[in-house]
């Protein structure tokens, strides 16, 4: 096969002209054909991705160019087509104007020919590389896979090489025994490019063609907040997580420990799309113990990427003295993302509405003096049971969390019983000047339920009874005439806050100065 058109077209017109001699020659035709030329290596060039040959010329003295082949079929055994002709003896390379050599590897081979139409052998076939690159999200990892250069004896290496949109080419890696390498720890959303150096023992080199990938790691969270954990029930905490939408997320698992283990189990989870912030309400839960509590996002790859800060409730202990005070101990909330800014100390006497009665820094006890209680609930006429129940709340510094957040979390309400205390007048003056000095009033305070007071005379005689814990006797009998001046027995009782039964007895003095 001969493919060289416009060389015989002009030796068609150079025969007619010279018949005589053409037939001459016909008799002493040339029928020895030429050496072929040694193919040193075929390349893809990197500005537009065409194969490029290269070879020594033929050694014999009439050569007219070289004839390129490739497979007539796919594969090299089904014989060879020409798609070029390169005219000159000493010629040593060629560009392939319609390779596709960047879409995929070819195979070459070349011929000489002379003066007379006579063809070499064709050489042994070289193909190029073609290098592309698989990117696998969830590992995260790009792997550049390349088929082995063929037609040299032998491949010293590979070097793999690379660059990113605001970088140059630099090598990546230098391979050996493979035609694949794996790069790790890839930026998201970033265009990488990569090409393959096979470097021949002598030191030639052929190179693949540019290959690029734009990566799509999965975003990650920018931000997993535990927001707080707090008591909303007698056994109930609530919590919340503050979550990035735009985070790649199959789902999110909630963990908690339980009461002397201090593993993490799941208790809950919740679907990417789920409402922000997340909100569990925990139940049925001992609040004399610390529960704390983490949630973990789950990628789409189904991997643990990230966790939150924990959160967890805190744990108040009241207990009275009777000193009239009430000691509060609590566990530090530690957990918020900005830190505690400082601790709001909540009193509740009976059925009256919560009253802030302190802030502290940080601190994990307070002492409560009730004193006062004990006289103004009287001139108030407040019938107050001695129970006293206080919570902590806990408020986060929103300037050192990471979404300008002031979370709060509270602890579980804790009470404890003042006992009850009687202070009894031991003389009334019916006729001082001083209103408070006329009657005989006993100040009962913490525990006053099923109050009663009778008051009689040294000969046993009930002179006055009432169940009103502020009503006391004025010195008048029946008629409406005082009573005369004298000992006078006094007997109270009443029921505590506790349900226990109360009894005081004894003497006080009627005196007219």
């Amino acid at each position: 096969m001969i493919c060289w058109k416009p060389v015989i077209k002009k030796l068609y017109i150079f025969f007619l002209l010279l018949y005589p001699v053409a037939f001459f020659a016909q008799s002493t035709e040339d029928t020895d054909n030429p050496e072929p030329p040694v193919f040193t290596y075929v390349t893809v060039d990197s500005t537009d991705g065409k194969a490029v040959l290269y070879w020594t010329p033929s050694p014999s003295t009439d050569v007219s160019g070289y004839f390129i082949y490739i497979p007539d079929t796919v594969g090299v055994g089904g014989g060879w087509k020409c798609i070029d002709t390169v005219i000159g003896p000493g010629a040593d390379s060629v560009k392939w104007v319609n390779s596709q050599a960047n879409h995929h590897s070819e195979i070459y081979a070349i011929a000489a020919f002379d003066s007379s139409g006579n063809k070499s052998l064709i050489t042994p076939w070289h193909c190029t590389m073609y290098a592309f690159p698989y990117f696998d999200r969830c590992q995260n990892s790009t792997r550049v896979v390349w088929n082995r250069y063929v037609g040299w004896d032998s491949v010293a290496y590979y070097n793999v090489y690379y660059k990113t949109e605001t970088s140059s080419y630099a090598l990546l890696a230098q391979v050996y025994s493979d035609s694949s390498y794996n790069q790790t720890d890839m930026q998201s959303d970033i265009q990488y490019c990569y090409y393959v150096e096979a470097v021949n023992g002598d030191g030639r080199v052929s190179l693949s063609n540019l290959t690029c990938i734009v990566t799509n790691v999965p975003h990650l969270p920018k931000y997993l907040v535990a927001d707080y954990a707090t008591v909303t029930g007698s056994s109930q905490i609530t919590v919340a997580f503050t979550i990035d939408p735009n985070a790649e997320i199959n789902n999110y698992k909630l963990c908690r420990t339980n009461p002397g283990d201090g593993s993490f189990y799941q208790i809950a989870t919740f679907p990417a799309n789920t409402s922000n912030p997340i909100i569990y309400e925990d139940k049925d839960l001992d609040l004399n113990n610390i529960y704390r509590y983490k949630l973990i996002a789950n990628d789409v790859c189904y991997r643990d990427i990230d966790t939150s800060n924990e959160a967890c409730n805190i744990r108040l202990s009241a207990v009275s003295d009777d000193d009239m005070t009430l000691h509060l101990q609590w566990s530090l909330y530690s957990n918020f993302k900005g830190g505690v800014k400082n601790y709001n100390i909540f009193r509740m006497v009976d059925t009256y509405p919560p009253e802030l009665v302190a802030v502290l820094n940080i601190s994990d006890l307070h002492i409560d003096d009730v004193t006062a209680f004990t006289y103004s609930h009287i001139l108030e006429k407040k019938y107050l049971s001695g129970k006293f129940c206080y919570l902590v709340e806990a408020v986060e510094d929103s300037a050192n969390n990471p979404v300008g957040m002031e979370n709060k979390s509270r602890s579980n309400i804790s009470c404890d019983v003042q006992p009850p205390r009687v202070f009894v007048p031991n003389c009334i003056y019916p006729n001082s000047e001083i209103e408070k000095n006329r009657v005989f009033l006993p100040y009962v305070t913490f525990g006053s339920l099923d109050y009663a007071l009778t008051i009689y005379n040294r000969w046993g005689e009930k002179i006055f009874e009432t169940t009103d814990t502020y009503c006391g006797w004025n010195g008048k009998v029946k008629g409406g005439n005082f009573a005369p001046s004298g000992i006078y027995v006094y007997y109270i009782t009443f029921t505590t806050s506790d349900g226990k039964p109360y009894k005081k007895c004894g003497e006080f003095l009627l005196y007219y100065p």
